[in-house]
Order: structure tokens, then sequence, then C-alpha cells
């Protein structure tokens, strides 16, 4: 027994010395190689010395040369895969309009207050002014929230300049809401006024009895300054009837000449006329003449208006003879005054000058006063 573990013994001892002498020789390579090249040495398993002489020798496992920095480049990409993006969250309020965006690493959620409907306008009209975005991002729409879908390589700061033209676009938008709303508060308000309906009705048209003169005011100045209480009025004709209109030509006169013919004479004269135009007068004269004679004639007057009252006329006409005076044509050439002292009352005074064509040719210059009443 002694004897073959003495053998056993010597056998580990004749592989152990040469295995510790190798293992030794390539630590001091390993170490020399490391400070030359900078790179790691030669990972080395070497299984436990057994406790027992009973096991088996352990044996010499060598792993191949990897470097340091391919080592730590593999870790760090392996990091940047498994770590997961922080999320960007932003937030906006402009007039009555609140946004809260949330950026994930490949999808984004904005959150508004505003209907589906505005929400879909607001999208369509960024995406027509960044086309560019069309190719980018996907939009849903989830009740007041939209969704935007994007690649995971979608950096921050692509992430932030689509918040800032989101922000810009809702800034002019409000802008634009405030003058719609300065317009309407600024236009005039139309009122429509509709008018009630007019209602015809027939009715029997009865010819009123009109007033023979109707008084109304009469805009004076000068008297109503003189004296402001006094009412004053001026009578206007009413409307005439045709009847009424053919009377209102008719005028009668009386008068008194005082006559030179060979000596002075006077004679008293009635006149009533019919005015076939307003200066142009017809009449019947008739009356009394100092030696005797009751004149009667027929004649035509033409009166021609110079200033307020004041007149020319001229008058020519047929004397009929009575008893022994003979009949003739008369022409009488003469000025005239009128004054009215009340309602179609006038005094007149005349100068004429006569020329008779009865018996004999004569002149006779006359002055003539007298009163004529107007219909």
């Amino acid at each position: 027994m002694l004897e073959s573990e003495k053998r056993r013994i010597r056998v580990k001892k004749r592989f152990l010395i040469p295995f510790v002498i190798i293992v030794a020789l390539l630590l001091v390579v390993s170490c020399k190689k490391k400070e030359e090249s900078g790179q790691s040495g030669p990972v080395v398993t070497v299984a436990a010395e057994p406790k027992t002489l009973d096991k088996e020798i352990p044996m010499l496992v060598v792993s191949e040369d990897v470097s340091t920095e391919s080592v730590e480049n593999i870790i760090e990409k392996k990091e940047e895969i498994t770590e997961e993006r922080k999320p960007l969250s932003f937030v906006y309020r402009g007039g009555t309009v609140l946004l809260r965006s949330n950026f994930l690493s490949d999808k984004g959620e904005i959150k508004t207050n505003i209907s589906e409907n505005e929400a879909k306008d607001f999208v369509s009209r960024l995406l027509s002014e960044n086309p560019d975005y069309l190719d980018k991002y996907s939009v849903s729409f989830e009740g007041e929230s939209v969704v935007l879908s994007y690649p995971a390589a979608t950096t921050e700061e692509e992430l932030s300049t689509l918040w800032d033209n989101v922000r810009e676009l809702m800034d002019r938008i409000n802008a634009e809401k405030e003058e719609k709303q300065k317009e309407v508060v600024e236009a005039p308000t139309e009122v429509e006024v509709t008018e009630p309906p007019i209602v015809e009705e027939k009715v029997e048209e009865e010819t009123p009895e009109l007033p023979l003169f109707v008084e109304t005011p009469v805009d004076n100045e000068s008297e109503s300054l003189a004296d402001p209480e006094v009412d004053v009025t001026e009578i206007v004709p009413s409307p005439l009837t045709n009847a009424g209109k053919l009377i209102d030509k008719f005028s009668v006169s009386l008068s008194m000449s005082a006559k030179y013919n060979s000596g002075f004479d006077s004679d008293i004269k009635a006149m009533f006329d019919f005015s076939i135009i307003p200066a142009l007068r017809i009449g019947v004269i008739s009356g009394y003449e100092v030696k005797g004679y009751i004149p009667l004639s027929l004649r035509l007057r033409y009166d021609i208006p110079l200033v307020d009252g004041l007149y020319s006329f001229i008058d020519g006409g047929w004397r009929f003879g009575l008893k022994e005076n003979k009949s003739g044509v008369i022409l009488t050439l003469g000025v005239g005054y009128e004054y009215e002292i009340f309602d179609n009352f006038y005094l007149f005074g005349e100068v004429d000058g006569q020329m008779s064509f009865v018996e004999s040719i004569k002149f006779m210059p006359s002055l003539v006063v007298g009163g004529r009443y107007r219909f």
C-alpha cells in the first residue's frame, strides 16, 4: 500500500510541476502583450485545485483575444437599444384654446379643448403649410385629441420644431378670430322695418262744400318783428269751380270824370266788364252827363302793368248815339293807379286823353276817379 501511494504521488508531481511552469509562462507573456498593445490578455480559466488526489487534473481553457474597445461599444449599443426615450411635454394657452402635448419615441398626442371639426381644420391647415409633414407624420383623431405617429429615429429637435409650428399657427388663428369679432362689433346693425300692408278701401268720393275763403298764416317777417304777438293771416281763395272761375272774371266800377271839351264838362259812369285774359277786358259803359245826356258805349280795353299798382291802358270802343247824339268811334290812351282798400275793392285814378270821331275829330283830356269791385 505504501509503495503504491508513493508511486501515485510521484506521478502527480511529474505532471503538476510542468503545469505550474506552463501557467506561469503564459501569465508573463500575456502581461507583456497587454503592456505593448494595450489589449487585454487572454482570459484563462483554471479549474480549482482538487482537494483530493482522486480527482482528475483540471483542463486549461483560453478564450479568443477580444479588445476592450470593442466590448465597450457593444455595451453602449446595447444600452441605447434597451434605453427608452424620455417623453417631451409642451403646453400652449392662447385666448380660449388650451393644448397639451406629450411626445414619446414613436408616438405623440396633443390634447385640445376644441371640437373635433376644429381640430381637423387646424391639422389640415398645418399640413398644407408644411407639405413635408405628410411623409413624416401620420395623424388620427380620438375625440378632442390629435394622435401623431412617426419613425423612432425622429429627433427631439424635429419634434420641438413641429410644436413651434403648431403654436405659431394657433396664434394666427386666434388673431383672425379677434379681427372678425371686431368687425362684427363695429359693423352697424341694420334693423329691418316691415311696413304694415296697405289696405285699399273703396270709398265713394263726395265733393265737400268748400268755404269761399280760407284763412292761412302768412310768413311776413317785417310784421312779425314789429309785433310778434299779432297773428298775421292772409285770406286765400278756396279752389273755384268752373262757374266760380267765370264769375271771377267780372268786375264793376263807378267813376266820375272831369274833361275839357271846348270848356269843362263832367259825367258819372258805370262800367260792367269781363276779362278775356288778365290784361284784356271787354265791357259796357253807361252813365249821365251834366249836359243831360245818357251815354252808352261798348269798348275793349288793354292794361299794361308798370309797377305795383301803376298801369297804362289803351281803350277803344263805339259810342251809341241817343236822341240827337250821333254814334261814332272813341279811342282813349292813359295811365292810372289803383289801391286795394279792402278785399276785392279798389280805388283808382286815371289821366287820359280821348280821341272822338263822332261828328268831328276831337281830342278831350280828362281826369277820372272811382272805385272798382272785382268778383
